[in-house]
């Protein structure tokens, strides 16, 4: 790392160095992929050692810069969904038959609610270990709040639907409670 601010510097196939911001890193059949946000794009790169990466290209772009922030991307049921949280905008949904892309914008999943709390932030996607239930984790900030900077913490379900879209995820103010994992 160049940078301990920034430990991951990305050079593109011409040795220039490239803007990594919000970098994700997903294991996919023995390969690693790493998406990185940069001036109203994703790029990925693939890897076979978390060491060397191979710039693969855009896997999306967007005009107007609504969807390439914050990437996170999941496979289920033979798709990969890549997830995108500009903060305040709302969370959107993107889907490819590839971890290469290009991915297809599919709409957005959470959004703010004026009367639960300003913005819907940047967000992790956990699995509960051998099912198929997921929850999404992401920050918002209360609506008495006025420091851009006081976040708080939320869990909601993501819920997969049969026909291959996911649900809508509505922001509640009790979260998903209390509950313990087996293992």
């Amino acid at each position: 790392a160049e940078d301990y601010q920034n430990p991951i510097v990305v050079y593109n196939d011409q040795g220039e160095k490239m803007d990594a911001a919000d970098p994700f890193v997903m294991r996919f059949n023995g390969k690693y992929y790493l998406y990185t946000t940069g001036a109203e794009e994703i790029r990925v790169y693939e890897s076979e050692d978390l060491v060397h990466w191979t710039f693969k290209g855009h896997c999306t772009r967007n005009g107007e810069g609504a969807i390439a922030y914050a990437p996170e991307v999941l496979y289920w049921r033979g798709a990969f969904y890549m997830i995108t949280s500009p903060y305040g905008r709302g969370h959107y949904i993107m889907k490819s038959d590839s971890p290469l892309g290009p991915f297809e914008l599919k709409g957005k999943i959470l959004q703010r609610d004026e009367s639960i709390a300003r913005g819907a932030g940047h967000h992790s996607v956990i699995q509960v270990p051998g099912k198929d239930e997921y929850y999404i984790v992401y920050h918002r900030r209360p609506l008495n709040e006025t420091d851009g900077n006081h976040r708080v913490t939320c869990i909601d379900k993501l819920i997969f639907n049969e026909d291959g879209t996911i649900a809508p995820v509505k922001m509640t103010f009790e979260g998903v409670g209390k509950s313990k994992i087996k293992k």
